[in-house]
């Protein structure tokens, strides 16, 4: 079974070209004239077996490059300020506040290092303050569980038992103080290199 995700077990690029050929050039080869051309790409989308929980990608890989983006209002998780403030749900494109690597530290206990400060996050006052990137190790406060939520979505459970919610739809810090999952406690893990493929 581990064969069928070797696909997702190694970092990939895309690499897209314009190819010449036919008669196009015409006999005497290519005429640069024709020169230059551009390829515009609407969307590009990307499969994976999902008969797993989507956030444990390959077996064999502890460590993923991620975007978290809330159900709450479609915006991504922030580390603001960089990492110095509590982690809010607010940006609509990912860039280092925005990017996390995710760590798989056993089953679906999970923790989450931002890249804005190269710290983990960590539910406050045992999950009742709120989410901030400002630990340098991982204990149970910085551990998290990923739950499947299906569709692609998944919910993050802290140290105190609670989801982590994306509060007043997403407008307020992530913390973890919800006993059930509704669209603020479900979040999706993007992949970061799905943005390396934006434009040309």
């Amino acid at each position: 079974m581990s064969n069928f995700y070797w696909p997702f077990d190694k970092n990939f690029f895309i690499l897209l070209n314009i190819a010449v050929g036919g008669s196009w050039g015409g006999q005497k080869g290519i005429d640069e004239g024709i020169f230059p051309k551009t390829m515009e790409i609407e969307w590009i989308r990307f499969y994976q077996c999902t008969s797993k929980a989507p956030v444990i990608d390959p077996p064999h890989s502890t460590t993923r490059v991620i975007g978290i983006r809330s159900s709450a209002n479609g915006k991504f998780i922030c580390a603001e300020n960089g990492g110095n403030g509590p982690l809010i749900a607010n940006h609509d494109t990912v860039s280092g506040w925005e990017t996390f690597d995710l760590i798989i530290l056993d089953g679906n206990n999970v923790a989450l290092k931002s890249h804005a400060n190269g710290k983990y996050v960590c539910a406050e006052n045992s999950g009742d303050g709120p989410l901030i990137a400002n630990r340098s190790q991982v204990s149970s406060w910085e551990t998290f569980t990923f739950v499947n939520r299906g569709d692609g979505k998944v919910a993050l459970v802290a140290v105190n038992g609670k989801y982590v919610c994306a509060d007043n739809f997403g407008n307020s810090e992530l913390v973890a103080n919800r006993t059930s999952v509704d669209s603020w406690e479900a979040f999706d893990l993007v992949p970061h290199w799905f943005y390396r493929v934006d434009s040309f």
